[in-house]
């Protein structure tokens, strides 16, 4: 499937794709994948949290009984019975956390808001937002919600961007916001929890880097193209320990 490109909208999904090139970003877009059980997951885990709608089929993905319930539910997330199960309890475990749970009482969840950055028109799907006590809060599920473990897979994934984006929506939309969450799950049993509040220099750090990627979507958008990483011939150098030097393998085939 094919979308209109440039779209109307800036999302953070897409956004973050043009710090690896601006084709990802473009191909991102007008080309988007299917959801990977992993994903499929994760989106599970959050309906169940902040009450998304979902509907739940009793058997496998395969024969015609299958077919003719994934038409009549075309549009909606469609979960089997298994997968369901699985994502439970993962649920569960963030709902009973004395930490986690709550920060979800009294909050808008999925809040959907639009707003403008640096000219450009943005919308976001904010987990948790609090106007009242002023934080959000985003849930994110994980293969380990150790805390230090946590703080390099959030650097990798941009995840101090993404709140700094969402914190930035809501402030355009008239919200005061002192602090933002991340609310990590792991995967597998038995589903530790951790509540992280992002620091101010995480967030600041964060919004450097979404106004580089907007002045780099900017920049395509002005002339017109959509590079990958280089446009011309690059140097391939090797750096080592001088004992490598000289290394030969043998059963090296390559030519």
């Amino acid at each position: 499937m094919t979308v209109p490109f440039p779209p109307a909208d800036v999302h953070f999904s897409d956004l973050k794709r043009i710090g690896r090139s601006p084709a990802h970003y473009r191909s991102g877009i007008e080309h988007p994948g299917k959801a990977t059980p992993a994903m499929l997951f994760g989106t599970l885990v959050h309906a169940i949290v902040l009450g998304g709608r979902f509907v739940v089929y009793p058997g496998a993905r395969r024969g015609n009984a299958w077919k003719e319930y994934a038409e009549e539910h075309a549009g909606d997330c469609i979960v089997t019975q298994a997968e369901y199960d699985r994502a439970e309890p993962c649920a569960q475990a963030v709902l009973d956390h004395p930490v986690a749970a709550p920060l979800l009482e009294g909050a808008r969840l999925e809040a959907f808001l639009r707003w403008d950055l640096g000219g450009r028109k943005c919308a976001g799907t904010l987990d948790i937002l609090n106007p009242d006590r002023h934080y959000l809060a985003d849930v994110k599920t994980s293969t380990c919600s150790e805390p230090g473990w946590f703080m390099w897979q959030a650097r990798k994934m941009s995840y101090h961007a993404q709140l700094d984006w969402y914190r930035a929506g809501a402030e355009k939309n008239g919200h005061i916001i002192r602090d933002c969450y991340a609310i990590v799950v792991e995967t597998k049993r038995p589903w530790p929890v951790t509540v992280m509040r992002l620091t101010d220099f995480a967030l600041e750090l964060g919004g450097r880097q979404t106004r580089l990627w907007l002045e780099r979507l900017d920049g395509c958008v002005e002339v017109g193209e959509w590079p990958a990483y280089v446009q011309d011939v690059v140097d391939l150098d090797i750096e080592g320990p001088a004992d490598l030097i000289g290394f030969d393998d043998e059963d090296d085939d390559d030519a």
